[in-house]
């Protein structure tokens, strides 16, 4: 019986603990994320491709770039649906089967949708910030 209390004295110390460690660590991630965002650096960031895109709307700075994961079970792709000046996408990952992945550079501010060119339901959009 006094075994039993200790054990669940215990368990109930260590619900804090983890609780606060999660907490700890929640800030850090939240404060990285913030820096990325506010720095003149470059960052990439990543869109995982599933029965989705995720996230659906990403917004970037100037100079950042994305990167594609195929995360799904089957082949997928990213296909802007804006033109460059010879007409074609923007950026085209190509088909991608998992887990392959492709990286573009935005180095001109405005908003990319894109579809997968294999399942046009799926859409998603870039939106890219000039430098602050």
């Amino acid at each position: 019986m006094k075994w039993t209390i200790f054990l669940l004295t215990a368990g109930l110390l260590l619900i804090p603990l983890n609780s606060s460690r999660a907490q700890q660590t929640e800030g850090k991630v939240e404060q990285k994320e913030t820096e990325s965002t506010t720095s003149n650096n470059p960052v990439v960031h990543e869109v995982s491709i599933l029965h989705v895109f995720v996230p659906q709307v990403l917004v970037i700075n100037v100079g950042d770039s994305v990167r594609w994961v195929n995360r799904h079970g089957i082949e997928h792709s990213a296909k802007s649906l804006a033109k460059n000046k010879e007409g074609l996408s923007v950026f085209f990952t190509g088909q991608l089967m998992p887990p392959n992945s492709y990286v573009f550079q935005f180095n001109e501010p405005g908003t990319y949708d894109y579809v997968c060119g294999l399942h046009p339901a799926m859409t998603g959009t870039i939106i890219v910030k000039p430098k602050p």
